[in-house]
């Protein structure tokens, strides 16, 4: 179970913006490990860049979106997925 404090406030900063559900937090919440930085900066140049290129002037949208894939990787049962995604974008 994670227990990592600035872990659990990520937690509580992305229900603010009703995409990610009290549900998905309890689902993310029971991963072992979060991915480290060095994985999270991976999957973001690979497989996120041109989300953040095409959005980069539109923060609250992109982290919206971000949100909503990370939701979409939880219902398909990738936790470590959508932690990836929430974590590119607080690593910003």
């Amino acid at each position: 179970m994670m227990a990592d404090q600035s872990y659990q406030d990520i937690l509580v900063d992305v229900l603010r913006t009703g995409v990610i559900t009290s549900s998905d937090v309890e689902s993310l919440s029971s991963i072992e490990e979060v991915p480290d930085e060095t994985e999270v900066n991976d999957y973001k140049l690979i497989e996120l860049s041109p989300l953040f290129l095409a959005m980069e002037d539109e923060p609250d949208q992109l982290e919206r979106k971000l949100h909503g894939m990370a939701h979409e990787a939880i219902a398909e049962g990738d936790i470590n997925k959508a932690w990836m995604i929430i974590l590119a974008f607080n690593n910003e």
